[in-house]
Order: structure tokens, then C-alpha cells, then sequence
């Protein structure tokens, strides 16, 4: 039995052979895990365009269509949101997300945030403690 490590979760190119025998599911599964990696939380975005580049960029095949359909269905179960204001649009994890990330936050994380909290408080610039507010939470 394999000894849990967060290693296993770093994105590793995966060979030629590997991916010819990755099934539909299979590569659905990991092309949306990667387009979960590659969504900022807001005000950032990305468009569907820039994740399809990027996904080429890690040998992924996929349409602006195929991004699009993946945006959709992921926005259904994790907290994106689209900002159909000016094209292109963007898509980002809402503000108050803590984003995207696995694995969860170890104790000691969430101990070392909740003194971090609670020391610099209010030394913390106001733009820091914003970004850093859905890390709070969650510890």
C-alpha cells in the first residue's frame, strides 16, 4: 500500500502511452482537475480561451466548447462564477472561497493561521487581510 504523501497530488505530465489508454471519463475527470487548478479567485479571471491554451500547453486536447461545458458543470458543484460583463468573459472562484485545493488544510496549517490571525491582526494592509480572509475562515 502506497504511504499517502501530498506529492501524489502535483501535476505530472503524463506520457504518451498514459494518456492514449486514459479512458472518457478518466480524461474528463483530469482535464477538469486541471482546469480547477488553473481558475483565480475573483476580481482575477481567466477566459475559457486562456484555460484552453493552457491546456494545450499541458498536452490536453480540448475546444473553447469543451472548456465551456466543463465551466458549467464545475460551477455547479464548486463556487465559480462567471463575469459576463465585457468579453471576453472570465471565470474565477467567488471571493470568498478559499479556491481550489487539495489536500484540505493539515491541523498545523490551520493552527499557524489562526496565530498568524491573531497576532497581526491589525498590522496586516487591509488588501492582505482581505485576500487571506477565506484561509481564516477555514482554519
Amino acid at each position: 500500500m502506497l504511504a499517502w504523501s501530498p506529492l501524489l497530488l502535483q501535476h505530472r505530465p503524463l506520457p504518451a502511452q498514459g494518456r492514449a489508454r486514459m479512458a472518457g471519463h478518466t480524461q474528463t475527470l483530469y482535464r477538469q482537475w486541471l482546469v480547477l487548478q488553473m481558475i483565480p479567485r475573483a476580481p482575477r479571471k481567466v477566459s475559457a480561451r486562456e484555460i484552453v491554451e493552457r491546456l494545450h500547453a499541458e498536452g490536453q486536447d480540448a475546444t473553447k466548447r469543451t472548456v465551456e461545458r466543463d465551466l458549467i458543470a464545475l460551477s455547479a458543484i464548486f463556487p465559480l462564477q462567471a463575469d459576463e460583463r465585457a468579453k471576453p468573459y472570465g471565470w474565477s472562484f467567488d471571493h470568498a472561497s478559499p479556491g481550489f485545493s487539495l489536500p484540505g488544510m493539515s491541523p498545523l496549517q490551520a493552527i499557524v493561521l489562526r496565530l498568524a490571525r491573531s497576532h497581526l491582526g491589525r498590522l496586516l494592509p487591509a488588501h492582505l487581510d482581505e485576500a487571506l480572509q477565506p484561509y481564516f475562515r477555514q482554519a
